[in-house]
């Protein structure tokens, strides 16, 4: 079966990483997984996400975003470079112009504006309409205050999860904390580009504190959030696995293997981002045994509108024949990515520069390791610690 896809005339990583490098009570950072279909179709991974953390004055903050490229949209790949990469730069100039997330989401919401002019900018440079780069976009701000508290602003369009994982008697739960209601019943997504999302931007976006703060905020693409339902069952597991990150001698490779797991029927794109606590806020004593597997669950409505499901009929073929589509002055470069064992953990530079890539052939049909067991943010002003984003 053919693709529809248009193919960057770059080479996009099948794998990407990005670990922040800040002191504080929580980490910023993110991993992302081309998916099995995506792979047999020929196509690039269409994921992508953004990562940094800094202080406001004396308070630190964290900053997470992942978009998932609509899997009708001809440009998928570069929408949501797009967006993640310029939603994740005007969120740190805002920051370290003073502007705070306390009790007000117009950090988010400025940044989304920014975000949706730069689709319409490069859509236009090509003459072909925004939706050729539709995305969803999921992006959580959150500060540490002096308090304790963790304060936090959320922006989510389109489908996807946005979560608080609190761990009860050493047993993660997994909650939504946002859900703009994006997605309909019969599976039709409102992305990013989309008229409802333009003409009711203020609710996509919200504004909590967390007290005392969660163990982790995370971010999924539908690749991961489908894959999690039932949460109750799922979210221990993704907690335990979670956890087990900041110890690891290697953390970028441990993020990465947290989204390799083994399920059947799952080949979309996985993209996860999260603010973790540094320590768990709850000792696990008595972890309830889990299959090794995520379990199974209906396919959904959700994503329909994205690559459509396996299925015998569908035959690999060969990448299509290079359709250039010659980067706009505007977007910001493709992140680089590196192989799972090798992700690199250093802070990027404030300008994306492209990320080496992973041969084609090798990165995607490496069998993903089994998921491991299963594992929280306030504003700050000039001076950006530290950034590193893949866009």
């Amino acid at each position: 079966m053919l693709s529809n896809k248009v193919r960057p005339d770059v080479e996009v990583p099948h794998t990407a990483v990005r670990v922040t490098a800040s002191e504080s009570r929580f980490r910023a950072m993110a991993a992302s997984r081309i998916g099995a279909r995506h792979v047999d179709l020929g196509e690039v991974r269409e994921d992508s996400f953004d990562v940094s953390a800094g202080r406001q004055e004396d308070r630190p903050w964290s900053c997470v975003i992942v978009a998932d490229g609509v899997g009708s949209a001809p440009l998928a790949w570069l929408g949501s470079h797009t967006a993640a990469s310029v939603f994740g730069r005007a969120i740190r100039a805002r920051l370290a112009a003073g502007i705070t997330v306390e009790s007000s989401c117009g950090l988010v919401l400025e940044a989304a504006r920014d975000a949706l002019e730069a689709i319409d900018a490069a859509a236009f440079a090509r003459e072909v309409p925004p939706s050729t780069m539709g995305t969803t976009l999921l992006c959580a701000v959150a500060v540490e205050r002096a308090d304790g508290a963790l304060e936090a602003c959320v922006f989510q369009a389109g489908n996807g999860l946005v979560a608080q994982i609190d761990v009860v008697d050493g047993v993660g739960k997994l909650t939504t904390i946002f859900d703009p209601g994006d997605e309909e019943e019969d599976g039709a997504i409102h992305a990013l580009h989309s008229r409802r999302v333009r003409e009711g931007l203020a609710a996509h976006a919200s504004h909590f504190v967390f007290d005392p703060p969660p163990s982790a905020i995370v971010l999924l693409t539908d690749g991961v959030s489908d894959d999690m339902i039932p949460l109750l069952k799922n979210g221990p597991i993704l907690w335990r696995a979670l956890s087990e990150v900041p110890d690891s001698g290697d953390v970028a490779a441990a993020l990465l293997d947290v989204i390799s797991y083994k399920k059947p029927g799952s080949g979309d794109d996985r993209t996860l981002g999260v603010i973790l606590g540094r320590r768990p806020t709850a000792t696990v004593v008595k972890p309830p045994p889990e299959p090794t597997e995520f379990e199974p669950t209906p396919l959904l409505a959700a994503g329909v509108v994205k690559s459509p499901p396996e299925s015998p009929e569908f035959e690999s073929t060969p990448p299509l024949a290079a359709s250039v589509v010659e980067p706009s002055p505007d977007l910001i470069a493709l992140e680089s990515s590196q192989p799972p064992a090798t992700a690199a953990v250093e802070p990027s530079p404030e300008l994306i520069e492209p990320e080496s890539s992973q041969p084609s052939a090798t990165a995607a049909v490496e069998p993903p390791t089994e998921l491991p067991e299963l594992g929280p943010l306030t504003p700050s002003v000039p001076a950006v610690a530290e950034t590193s984003h893949e866009g």
